[in-house]
């Protein structure tokens, strides 16, 4: 056997497999870099967080399949702690989109978008009933005031003829789906309530909530042109306040206070009666530092019926 012959073909194969593997790090790399760029656009535009956390599982998966596994590692330590702070840090990303001025693009808050059919249509046929003078329109803050609310509604409100249209985890999109599909029908209310746009809070900027809860007011005008509209700011959330998303709720109510007119549209940010001495939400209060408990909405509503007495009575 001729040694040496074999020995210059060991070589040479040997040879080509190593300029094989040495272009695989540079493929990941490459593929690495330009998957991140796209996340990155994808993060600005605000789209929803876990579409990038999965995108970039799948981008580490693949990064190891074209390459060692070893060179998925730096793509991991250095990727995932930006996308961490980027996509679950919410205030933090819609930052990103305020500095930029990119907040009219992909505004989520201001194009409808279904959300809980069947409640919908259960709302819908209780408008068709007709018979409401105060209509309360919003989430599971709405929505609460006949569950743990139930109480303080009965006395404060319902005797009004007050009818609560509440959605649990609506935003400004889907209540505005909900009044283009025709919800309120039947109903001719002499004032209506507005409280929605805090389950906007983590998706989109306080210009984009303010753009939503614009396009609801301008279409309850067209829809309901007879009724006193009452915007209410939104209510203090977490803990502390010096929480990040208090300013942020602080933004989003100046911008709702440039949408009233004083004659049939009103902005109110009667949020402080639910606040201790020292500026914090209580447990008390709020339990999960979101939703109210009866004894937050005996609070709300001690503040908010003279500001629906006063409208109901006319200039």
């Amino acid at each position: 056997m001729d040694w040496a012959r074999v020995e210059a073909y060991a070589s040479t194969l040997a040879g080509t497999q190593k300029r094989s593997v040495m272009k695989r790090p540079l493929l990941a790399v490459a593929i690495t870099w330009i998957a991140l760029c796209v996340i990155c656009f994808q993060v600005i535009l605000s789209r929803e967080a876990w579409l990038s956390l999965f995108g970039f599982g799948i981008l580490g998966f693949l990064t190891s399949l074209i390459s060692r596994a070893w060179l998925a590692l730096p793509v991991w330590l250095i990727g995932f702690p930006f996308l961490l702070l980027t996509e679950i840090d919410s205030l933090a990303r819609m930052r990103i989109v305020e500095t930029l001025g990119m907040d009219h693009l992909h505004n989520s808050a201001i194009k409808p978008e279904p959300h809980d059919a069947a409640k919908h249509e259960v709302l819908r046929k209780r408008a068709a009933q007709g018979n409401a003078d105060i209509l309360f329109l919003g989430d599971s803050i709405t929505v609460h005031w006949l569950e743990e609310g139930k109480s303080v509604w009965d006395s404060q409100f319902a005797r009004m003829n007050a009818v609560a249209f509440g959605i649990g985890g609506n935003k400004t999109q889907h209540l505005l789906w909900r009044l283009r599909d025709d919800e309120l029908n039947g109903l001719s209310p002499r004032v209506i309530v507005v409280l929605i746009g805090t389950n906007n809070l983590g998706v989109n900027t306080s210009k984009q909530i303010v753009a939503g809860v614009q396009a609801n007011v301008s279409e309850l005008r067209q829809r309901q042109p007879q009724a006193r509209i009452l915007l209410l700011g939104l209510l203090p959330r977490d803990e502390r306040p010096t929480d990040p998303i208090r300013a942020k709720i602080k933004a989003v109510n100046t911008g709702f206070a440039s949408l009233a007119d004083g004659k049939n549209v009103f902005f109110e940010d009667i949020g402080d009666c639910l606040l201790e001495s020292d500026g914090k939400l209580s447990a008390e209060t709020s339990p999960d530092f979101l939703h109210l408990s009866t004894e937050g909405y005996r609070r709300f509503a001690k503040a908010l019926r003279p500001l629906i007495e006063k409208l109901l009575k006319g200039p």
